[in-house]
């Protein structure tokens, strides 16, 4: 491509050279045309005039020949020069070669490669073969090809046997050797550092990769182990950031390929690392390759025979011709989820988490989950809880619900009918003062649109809050007294649009009871309580939280004991109608 190109530029500029040159004789012959005329006009005699008009017309179609003629030549000649300047050089075989290719292959795609596997493990179910180091996904492998044309094939290794955290992730490397020689086999594993993981929203980049990087070969023998802080190798470097460690030559890049031949689609980037690796180095144990061939290039790992050669893997060896780059494929948002007990995402849900558009909410998720399932921090919820909670973050997040991780509050979207309150409206006073005089502390939270939720609601919307703060009270024990709330919503938190009773100012929800979040404490008492009041007082229209989910409707004098209706397990939604 880059030859054409050139080509290209060269011959744009021999014929731009051309139309000038042509040009600039066009006017020269169109001067002497114009004082050939002059000169025709002074002829003083009619007979005269008649013959010179005939001569000068005579001249003017010879002289417009001849310009045709010189134009045509020079013409051939610029073409003629630039077939015998450029196209006797060109080397095809280096214009083809001259690009990276990355290339998905499922294993029905590759034989040769299905065979070498067979040497490595067994149990083929559909696109997944069990190993001893843990399952090959053979879904989606990346060939990738180099500027000189050498091949290497990565895999993903689900459900590693070695992996020491949910953000570890392991890949399989078969490098094809020349000759046909089989393939240099070894397996890489990323521990990504929790902090850069988190900063980086759990997307992978090589680049600025912080965490230890440990090569195996097939025996989980170890190779070799680099750590990166930033991208950069902290061992010592060259010049080009490129790291010598016991004879092996490490490189990390970004590769970014086209997706098709329009410009306006985002191209492919794959995150890959080249290892190439001089007689005498690899890991400990290793074969150290003839020591007589100090510049012999190589690598150290395991030696898979190709095709149908017999005989099974040779581990730990120096193998002549193995140097080469491969891909690094992290484990998917989906995948990640899945390796915590407990979890086992539906296809819809892995859809979802899967899909880039969704990256902000994923890391969201993933990032709540691993903060409260570190075995060595403690958090206000166990690992369980976490988990339970995430799994109702990611159905509500996929149902357009907004969640408040630092509040454990999920926003559920809950349409009602076109009514319309056009009642007077007040904020709701701190403290609450019911009417045997006690009073309830009232705290306001702010949800993500930055919108607090002290904002002027239906007094009937008050007066049913202390109804039910005051009833359920009544029904408590004096350790138990409800003594403050803390309302994440009112008319905040839901949108400008739709038909939901906090838009119209005729809702509330409540997430903490005495400064105890709903999703930690559970269904307890005073929950049991102010849920079973509200249903009590004269105006409700909706009240779902731990509880129970009810809705009662004024036109019909009918209840709905079973609303169905997502959500709800961490507030109290409470609206009422008048």
């Amino acid at each position: 491509m880059y030859f054409i190109e050139k080509q290209e530029k060269y011959v744009v500029t021999r014929i731009k050279f051309f139309v000038f040159l042509c040009r600039f004789i066009e006017l020269i012959t169109i001067n002497n045309i114009n004082l050939w005329k002059k000169i025709s006009l002074n002829i003083e005699t009619s007979k005269h005039r008649n013959i010179e008009t005939s001569k000068h017309r005579n001249i003017e179609t010879s002289s417009r020949l001849s310009l045709i003629s010189i134009c045509l030549i020079l013409f051939v000649l610029t073409i003629f020069n630039c077939k015998q300047d450029d196209i006797q050089d060109v080397d095809f075989n280096s214009i083809q070669n001259q690009k990276e290719t990355i290339n998905h292959f499922t294993i029905e795609d590759l034989p040769d490669i299905e065979h070498a596997l067979n040497k490595i493990g067994s149990n083929t179910t559909g696109r997944l073969m069990t190993t001893t180091f843990g399952d090959l996904d053979l879904s989606d492998i990346l060939q990738f090809v180099n500027v000189d044309g050498k091949e290497s094939y990565s895999f993903r290794i689900l459900n590693s046997n070695n992996s020491q955290s949910q953000t570890d992730f392991e890949n399989l490397h078969l490098i094809k050797l020349p000759e046909d020689d089989g393939y240099l086999a070894y397996i890489i594993q990323w521990q990504p550092d929790p902090d850069w993981y988190i900063d980086n929203s759990y997307i992978f980049n090589i680049e600025t990769f912080s965490g230890v990087m440990n090569r195996f070969d097939l025996d989980y023998n170890l190779l070799d182990s680099k750590e990166f802080i930033d991208g950069i190798d902290v061992d010592e470097q060259d010049d080009n950031n490129r790291t010598m460690d016991n004879g092996c030559d490490v490189l990390q890049y970004t590769v970014c390929v086209d997706t098709d031949d329009c410009s306006c689609t985002p191209d492919d980037c794959y995150e890959v690392i080249e290892i190439t690796c001089s007689s005498g180095g690899g890991g400990d144990g290793g074969n150290t390759g003839d020591g007589n061939l100090p510049n012999e290039e190589g690598g150290t790992g395991s030696h898979v025979p190709g095709g149908s050669t017999p005989g099974g893997t040779n581990t730990g060896e120096f193998v002549p011709g193995g140097n080469g780059t491969v891909v690094a494929i992290p484990p998917k948002p989906s995948e990640v989820f899945n390796s915590f007990d407990g979890i086992t995402l539906t296809l819809q849900q892995a859809v979802w988490v899967n899909k880039e558009s969704n990256e902000e909410e994923v890391a969201q998720l993933l990032g709540f989950i691993l903060e409260h399932c570190q075995s060595d921090v403690v958090t206000e919820l166990t690992c369980g809880e976490a988990k339970e909670f995430d799994l109702l973050a990611l159905e509500a997040m996929m149902n357009g619900g907004v969640v408040e991780f630092d509040e454990l509050y999920i926003s559920v979207n809950v349409p009602d009918d076109d009514y319309v309150y056009l009642g007077s409206k007040e904020l709701i006073p701190n403290p609450l003062v019911l009417s045997n005089g006690d009073e309830i502390t009232v705290t306001f939270g702010t949800t993500k649109d930055l919108i607090n939720a002290n904002q002027p609601v239906s007094i009937d919307l008050i007066d049913g809050i202390k109804f039910a703060i005051e009833e359920a009270n009544s029904n408590l024990s004096s350790t138990d007294q409800i003594t403050s709330i803390h309302i994440m919503a009112t008319t905040n938190g839901h949108g400008s649009t739709g038909s939901s009773n906090h838009l119209k100012a005729t809702a509330v929800d409540i997430s903490r009871i005495n400064d105890q979040k709903m999703i930690i404490t559970g269904v307890n008492d005073q929950i049991i309580q102010l849920q079973t009041s509200m249903d009590n007082f004269s105006y409700v229209r909706e009240n779902f939280g731990p509880y129970f989910k009810h809705k009662y409707s004024i036109e019909t004098n009918t209840w709905n004991y079973n609303y169905n209706v997502s959500g709800h397990n961490d507030h109290i939604h409470f609206s009422v109608r008048r």
